[in-house]
């Protein structure tokens, strides 16, 4: 017992050198390392960076302008957490349960969200370079009915979509320069005025999708079924 009480301590203790001023509440940060759950606490600003935050529960809870780099968070709980301008580089995702989450202005370079619950997640502004979001699970609702891009700027440049269900997704002007779409089902899809050089569309149906004023220079469309249904020979 001892042991343990001395290295939660060690561990608070590191925490509180390594973190810069931050809003974050210090009793909730004690909770949130000693019982993994700390459900609407305010940790906005925390210094979290490559902490081990796996299968916790942070429903509701504010991680506004948290630093997250290279943190664990797979498995987690993030239902309507607020994640606004959060730095969430790197961050593991995966299987992480984010519906409802508001990662407005987040950046989240290489972040793996495979298998993570999106649904109805807030993205406007979010930076998604090289993001992986293999199986991910998407409420089509929020694509078209959200602004998803009313503000624009989203870059999702070498994010991996293959595989994804984004029938009737609004993608219109934004930035999927070499994202992987491959094997999406994209059928009535928008993508006007969006960036989609060297993107990767093989494979995927596109099936009524809206391309004008897209960019495809360079997009690899080798089997993918066109606007018109019919599907490209390779």
């Amino acid at each position: 017992m001892k042991r343990k009480i001395l290295a939660t301590t060690f561990f608070l203790a590191s925490a509180c050198l390594t973190a810069p001023v931050s809003a974050a509440n210090p009793e909730h940060l004690t909770r949130l390392f000693q019982e993994r759950e700390c459900r609407g606490c305010d940790l906005s600003g925390a210094n979290l960076r490559f902490f081990d935050l796996s299968n916790t529960d942070l429903r509701d809870a504010f991680l506004e302008s948290a630093d997250l780099r290279g943190a664990n968070l797979s498995g987690a709980r993030l239902v309507a957490a607020n994640l606004t301008n959060a730095n969430l580089t790197g961050v593991n995702f995966s299987n992480a349960d984010l519906q409802g989450a508001i990662l407005s202005n987040s950046l989240l370079f290489g972040a793996n969200l495979a298998g993570a619950n999106l649904a109805n997640v807030r993205l406007t502004n979010a930076n998604l370079i090289d993001t992986n979001l293999i199986s991910a699970e998407w409420n089509n609702y929020y694509w078209q009915n959200n602004q998803l891009n009313e503000i624009g700027s989203e870059n999702l440049t070498r994010a991996n979509l293959s595989g994804l269900n984004l029938a009737g997704a609004d993608l219109s002007r934004i930035d999927l320069r070499g994202a992987d779409l491959s094997n999406s089902n994209l059928r009535d899809a928008n993508f006007q005025h969006s960036d989609l050089r060297n993107a990767d569309l093989r494979n995927a149906n596109l099936t009524q999708a809206d391309f004008d004023g897209a960019d495809i220079e360079g997009a690899l469309l080798c089997g993918a079924i066109k606007p018109n249904g019919k599907r490209i020979d390779c």
